[in-house]
């Protein structure tokens, strides 16, 4: 027969086993969290370096833009100077 007292052993053995699978369960997920933390800083590193090249290449196109312009002007004056020559060698 079972007394008291081993009724009560029981059930602190019950509640002992809840809290140490609550305790194994919470390292677990705080160690998960903690990954889940590590790559987000990580990505996030990555992301920055990716800005900080875009914002460079960004930086050089209002030169690109001067440049281009630039070579079209001289494009139309070397079409123009083709012509002339053209028409004073008498070719088309």
């Amino acid at each position: 027969m079972s007394t008291v007292g081993d009724v009560t052993r029981r059930s602190f053995n019950v509640i002992e086993a809840l809290i140490l699978a609550g305790l194994i369960s919470l390292v677990g997920s705080t160690l998960m969290l903690r990954e889940a933390v590590v790559k987000l800083q990580v990505n996030s590193e990555n992301t920055n370096r990716q800005l900080l090249g875009l914002q460079a290449q960004l930086a050089d196109v209002p030169a690109l833009s001067q440049r281009v312009s630039r070579l079209e002007v001289r494009q139309d004056a070397n079409i123009d100077a083709i012509k002339e020559l053209r028409s004073v060698k008498g070719l088309r």
